[in-house]
């Protein structure tokens, strides 16, 4: 219990926020997702477990989705275009049609 505690908890989190002082915080997340992948192959490799097919499809999926999400100029996303800070949520809303200058909902 006390290997789980400080080891497992407080030393991994101050191991976390290592990382996030030298990396930013999107590239630690994607980090965090491929970290299950590592531990079930080295407990396959160490202690023999078995992997099945379901955490293969499964482990795809997670690396497909990093994948896209790290590496957006080389990805599937690449091919979409970005919205500029113009083309936003809030800045659709004061542009759409029949909103005049000055008259934001829901005062009008």
């Amino acid at each position: 219990m006390l290997y789980l505690a400080l080891v497992g908890s407080v030393a991994l989190f101050m191991l976390v926020l290592y990382v996030l002082q030298r990396w930013s915080a999107s590239a630690t997340s994607y980090a965090t997702l491929v970290m299950p992948l590592i531990t079930v192959v080295a407990a396959a490799l160490i202690l023999g477990e078995a992997v099945g097919p379901l955490f293969v499809v499964g482990s795809a999926i997670a690396l497909v989705g990093v994948y896209v999400g790290v590496a957006p100029g080389r990805g599937v996303l690449s091919r979409f275009p970005r919205l500029r800070p113009a083309e936003s949520a809030v800045g659709a809303v004061a542009a759409a049609p029949g909103i005049e200058d000055g008259c934001r909902p829901p005062g009008c």
